[in-house]
């Protein structure tokens, strides 16, 4: 199995963070593989477990994330689409994305696009690639090629 694309974005505001992700992968064997999936949110003291979670798949929950299972076809490319709420109580969140690492390989790309209004001055700690206003919003959009991150993302404001 390959994870080789994520498409993810981001919108804070000043009590919780949206994320909508969408995640590629290919099955390069010839049979067809049902892979068990864990995909984990950042829990603590500054982010709750998620109050809103939309996955087309049956999950069950963790402590720090959920377990759903995908079909995947022998020599196809398939993805999965999941969107969350989690409420914070800070001006800051993390989006995690070394578990990348996992895979023991870096993905060929990954995309990141984050929002919020203009006057929260965001700061992250990835590089941007472009930032542009919006309809009122601040826009910020991250690309990384060959991504084989060693830390997760933050956004603060």
């Amino acid at each position: 199995m390959d994870f080789y694309q994520e498409k993810i974005a981001i919108e804070v505001d000043s009590s919780s963070a949206f994320v909508t992700g969408e995640y590629f992968f290919r099955n390069n064997t010839d049979s067809r593989k049902i892979v068990r999936f864990f995909y984990p949110f950042p829990v603590d003291t500054n982010h709750s477990f998620p109050d809103i979670i939309v996955l087309d798949f049956p999950y069950e929950k963790d402590t720090n994330g959920i377990h759903f299972s995908m079909l995947m076809k022998p020599g196809k490319e398939n993805s999965f689409k999941i969107k969350y709420r989690q409420q914070l109580s800070k001006r800051f969140f993390r989006y995690i994305t070394t578990t990348t690492r996992k895979w023991r390989k870096p993905i060929n790309s990954a995309e990141f696009f984050i929002m919020a209004r203009k006057d929260f001055n965001l700061r992250i700690n990835y590089s941007i690639t472009k930032k542009e206003l919006s309809n009122g919003r601040l826009c910020y959009y991250i690309i990384k090629k060959r991504f084989y991150p060693d830390k997760d993302l933050i956004i603060e404001w």
